[in-house]
């Protein structure tokens, strides 16, 4: 395409959010991280309102830019400034650990249910609510990031009560995603 207008740039931006998260959540990191940046440079490019796109990518930029701790990477209190319902605010409430928040995904609900058991030290629930989770993963509405958390937890709560070879499977699992996020 040779000029771009406001219209053009506005549906390249919203394609290239999209495109980037879908690629963030399904594990390809680099890919998505892009996409995302061609979505701020789209953004900047039209006079229609992005701000529900251009809320939401810190967010998803975080989680792609590592994956295993994504809260180093954000700055939190800036982006609940910016955020009352925006799209995405579930994504946020997980990350932070929100366990008063009512989660639509049932596998987002579930992990946290599990998340609360492993603060109380109660491992034996808590890996049964995770293998409840990790059998809703297998759907069609699969979160690379969610299911990497659940490997983490599973291996962890798995240490706690000294079964070192489901540990091992877990931890073989959660490294073998880590190696394909870095496509």
């Amino acid at each position: 395409l040779s000029g771009t207008d406001d219209e053009l740039a506005f549906i390249l931006c919203t394609a290239y959010f999209e495109l980037g998260k879908q690629n963030i959540l399904r594990g390809a990191l680099s890919s998505g991280k892009k996409c995302l940046e061609a979505a701020k440079e789209s953004a900047k490019r039209t006079a229609l309102n992005t701000t529900h796109i251009t809320a939401v990518i810190p967010l998803y930029a975080a989680v792609a830019e590592n994956i295993q701790a994504p809260l180093l990477e954000f700055n939190s209190q800036e982006y609940a400034l910016g955020l009352t319902d925006v799209l995405d605010f579930e994504l946020y409430k997980y990350l932070t650990q929100d366990y008063s928040h009512t989660f639509s995904d049932p596998l987002i609900n579930k992990h946290i249910e599990a998340k609360k058991m492993i603060k109380n030290r109660n491992y034996q629930e808590a890996i049964k609510i995770l293998a409840e989770a990790e059998n809703l993963a297998k759907t069609d509405s699969y979160n690379a990031f969610v299911v990497f958390s659940l490997y983490t937890d599973l291996e962890s709560c798995y240490k706690q009560i000294y079964d070192f070879e489901n540990a091992y499977r877990y931890s073989t699992k959660r490294l073998s995603m880590l190696e394909g996020f870095k496509s």
